[in-house]
């Protein structure tokens, strides 16, 4: 929130008018600047949204009797319901302020040894030999967001990586051109394959064709959901619905917070529609997870097979 702002001036209802003292920023990911400025009031007790503003910056809101939402770029990013008690109004739930991200590196295992969390470190980095990593942390302190790693505890706890050797085996070993007279090869018979005898009757004893290959658009489509992810997405995403396309070989897939019917049938839409505009026409799904019956309904009215 900031204070230096050219204010804007509000009529009331009573005939009088009012000046912002301050201005802030709405917590609405993903829209320009324009569309999240809020400017502050002292004298008005509740805060109004500007519809506009939003659509201006290519929202999209969506007004039913009860209910309404406003989305961009195919994702919800408030709902609101009308309330009783405030004449009928629409009242809109903002999202929680989000915290900037900090640059930190974390691991889904914690171990608590300072020589593993070392190990890891350097893992994480290539494994590279620790001249390299401790040069690096000599001049810049920029790796130390890394657990436990420090110049220090670096040199302590050097890991002895059996990757760091690997990456070094490409040097030409000892030993390998001799010196010594060596007995040249005996001279190879000719090969029966490659010259072969001429036969008195020239009977024939292989036989060639050529065989048409049918590369017409076979319609099929292959599609799985993953197991809950390990840890959840900043977007709060546990799964991932996938689909391969056969005709035009590509993999797409779609980040899914739960494993509800609704859910899964809105993420396979977007990725069946991907397949769509590029030119690929599903007509036969394959799935290797329980097929709900809104999703049954779905390849119906598609004509898709499964």
């Amino acid at each position: 929130m900031s204070t230096q702002h050219d204010p804007i001036s509000v009529s009331l209802a009573n005939g009088t008018s009012i000046l912002s003292t301050s201005i802030g920023t709405l917590p609405l990911l993903g829209l320009p600047a324009a569309a999240t400025e809020a400017f502050i009031f002292n004298n008005i007790d509740y805060l109004l949204l500007s519809i506009g503003q939003l659509c201006d910056a290519d929202c999209v809101a969506t007004f039913t009797k009860h209910d309404m939402t406003v989305s961009h770029s195919d994702e919800t990013i408030l709902t609101g319901r009308r309330d009783a008690s405030t004449n009928r109004l629409w009242q809109v739930d903002l999202p929680p302020a989000v915290a900037p991200l900090s640059r930190w590196a974390n691991a889904a295992l914690h171990p608590t040894k300072i020589k593993e969390l070392i190990a890891f470190s350097h893992a994480s980095l290539g494994s590279p030999v620790p001249s390299t990593l401790e040069a690096a942390l000599a001049a810049t302190n920029e790796l130390q967001v890394l657990p436990g790693l420090t110049l220090d505890s670096f040199r302590k706890h050097t890991p002895n990586s059996v990757a760091t050797a690997k990456a070094h085996l490409k040097q030409t070993q000892k030993n390998q051109r001799s010196t010594k007279p060596t007995t040249p090869p005996l001279p190879l018979l000719p090969d029966p394959d490659l010259f072969p005898p001429s036969l008195e009757k020239a009977k024939r004893t292989h036989y060639l064709f050529a065989a048409v290959i049918d590369c017409s658009p076979t319609g099929k489509c292959y599609g799985d959901l993953t197991g809950k992810l390990p840890l959840p997405s900043s977007q709060g995403n546990n799964y991932l619905r996938t689909l391969y396309d056969y005709d035009s070989n590509y993999i797409a897939a779609k980040p899914i917070k739960d494993r509800q019917a609704a859910t899964i049938l809105a993420a396979y839409d977007k990725v069946h529609n991907i397949f769509v505009h590029g030119g690929s026409h599903p007509r036969i799904q394959s799935l290797d997870n329980e097929c709900s019956d809104i999703l049954k309904v779905y390849f119906k009215d598609r004509d898709i097979a499964y």
